[in-house]
């Protein structure tokens, strides 16, 4: 494509115009970029999101989890059929939260070392 057709009608030379017929390399880097979108960005997620799911799935009574809005407990009681969880978030108070809201399972003795912590800034 020429930007400048008057600049070469001035000089006296003939600007190439395009080539009728079907031009491949617009295809092909399309499907090299969708290509390089699914290697580098849709297939982690995806595989990290499997894992995520995974994990929530196999959660237990005990387990020490971190909800979407930030609260650390562990699970006193599981309901399967409402996909709810019973959390312990200090001792005698208890939240229920869906599923779908915890982040992730923490390691054991997290939720001791909070509840340690917290007690500690009080005095």
């Amino acid at each position: 494509m020429n930007l400048f057709p008057t600049a070469l009608a001035d000089a006296g030379t003939e600007a190439a115009a395009p080539q009728p017929g079907f031009d491949p390399t617009f295809f092909i880097m399309l499907i090299v970029a969708v290509l390089f979108m699914y290697i580098f960005a849709i297939r982690p997620n995806s595989k990290r999101n499997k894992d995520r799911l995974e994990s929530l799935k196999n959660l237990a009574v005990g387990d020490e989890v971190l909800t979407n809005g930030g609260i650390i407990g562990k699970i006193v009681k599981v309901n399967d059929e409402l996909e709810l969880f019973t959390i312990e978030v200090a001792p005698g108070c208890q939240i229920k939260i869906n599923r779908s809201y915890v982040v992730s399972a923490l390691p054991k003795g997290t939720y001791n070392e909070v509840k340690v912590e917290a007690t500690q800034k009080k005095k």
